[in-house]
């Protein structure tokens, strides 16, 4: 197929950029070169990993949560790659402890 995106985006804003967050099939993060209208670059996340929002921590990271993974990334808002993660199996846990 010739198109660059699927159905499932969210485009964000991050620093007055533009991102594209794919999250269908095997997910991607994009960056949307606006002046030129055409991608800057696009990484392609491992293993149907998705992603579900992204949030700048300064002008070369990135912090994105994922779907369905129990971890937070940080990015790199130059290429996409990935630069470390946080594990948040703990906080993701399924039981509730009901407070009476």
């Amino acid at each position: 197929s010739s198109d660059l995106f699927s159905t499932d985006t969210k485009i964000v804003d991050v620093n007055g950029g533009l991102y594209v967050l794919d999250r269908k099939g095997t997910g991607s993060i994009s960056k949307v070169n606006t002046s030129v209208k055409t991608v800057e670059w696009q990484k392609a996340l491992l293993n149907k990993d998705n992603p579900y929002d992204i949030v700048a921590i300064d002008n070369n990271t990135a912090w994105v949560a994922m779907y369905d993974v129990a971890e937070i990334r940080k990015i790199s808002l130059a290429d996409g790659s990935t630069i470390s993660s946080i594990d948040t199996k703990e906080l993701s846990a399924k039981t509730v402890e009901v407070v009476k």
